[in-house]
């Protein structure tokens, strides 16, 4: 047997144009892409303002348990743990791998904001403590330097006890020059004051001996006075040099400085204002 010369059967073969239908496969896959792109936009938008609304109540917690955690020394390395936490679990929540890494690197840097707030809070409750200590401190040195019971030597060491202890806390920052003033007023020049008063308290005719009429004379009183209150010899003339030099040692002295300063030591403003509270309560 044998076959045909050919298997074409002499038609004419109709010949189609193939690119119109080509275009459409294409476009219809545009179509698909451009609809997938939407959905992962629409996810990617839901997921971040998840992740946004976690990570803010998060952080916002941290802090608000670091407002009353009495560890302050501490908060420089617990915050960023927890805080690193929060970011983390925020990040979760985005489904695309890309998006989640650009969004994470982002909200690290919300996360180190906080970390700083913090830490620097902190420092600050760390410091206000040191205070309140340097103060309870200080105030031990005092009440044994007002104490007329208490030693000449340990009336000497409290005091410079005292004025050690506030040189070195200005010198390393604990106190600011304003705040080292303060202190020193209250701790030094009213502790002077306070001691006088309980001097003047166990025996009140210290203040009702008349004082004799020339000045040499009511500076070895003056001298007298303070040395037997616990000062030394050297302590007490200068003191008593001092209120020389601003009356004679006359309490009637004409007020100075234009009416504003007045008695043995030209005192003014707060100063003559509580001596003469404590003289009208004498």
């Amino acid at each position: 047997l044998s076959g045909a010369s050919s298997m074409r059967s002499g038609r004419a073969i109709a010949s189609y144009d193939t690119t119109a239908i080509g275009r459409g496969i294409s476009a219809a896959g545009d179509a698909i892409s451009g609809i997938g792109a939407q959905i992962r936009e629409r996810d990617n938008a839901l997921d971040i303002a998840r992740a946004e609304a976690y990570k803010t109540k998060g952080l916002l917690d941290v802090q608000n348990e670091f407002d009353v955690d009495p560890d302050y020394s501490t908060f420089g390395k617990r915050a960023p743990v927890k805080t690193g936490e929060v970011v983390k679990n925020a990040a979760n929540l985005i489904r695309d791998p890309n998006m989640r890494q650009r969004w994470f690197l982002g909200a690290q840097n919300d996360a180190a904001r906080y970390n700083d707030s913090i830490h620097d809070r902190g420092v600050t409750l760390g410091r206000q403590a040191d205070v309140v200590a340097l103060d309870d401190a200080l105030e031990v040195n005092r009440r044994i330097y007002v104490d007329p019971d208490t030693s000449d030597d340990v009336k000497k060491k409290a005091r410079a006890d005292i004025e050690g202890t506030l040189a070195t806390a200005e010198a390393t920052g604990l106190l600011t020059p304003e705040g080292a003033n303060a202190f020193r007023k209250k701790y030094v020049e009213d502790a002077d004051y306070s001691r006088g008063e309980l001097a003047v308290q166990r025996d009140p005719n210290i203040i009702s001996r008349p004082l004799p009429q020339n000045v040499a004379g009511r500076a070895g009183a003056a001298m007298a006075f303070y040395m037997g209150r616990g000062y030394t010899k050297e302590q007490a003339a200068g003191i008593v040099g001092n209120l020389i030099a601003e009356s004679n040692l006359n309490p009637t002295v004409a007020p100075g400085d234009n009416g504003t300063a007045f008695g043995v030591g030209q005192w003014r403003g707060e100063r003559v204002t509580r001596l003469k509270r404590f003289a009208a309560a004498s």
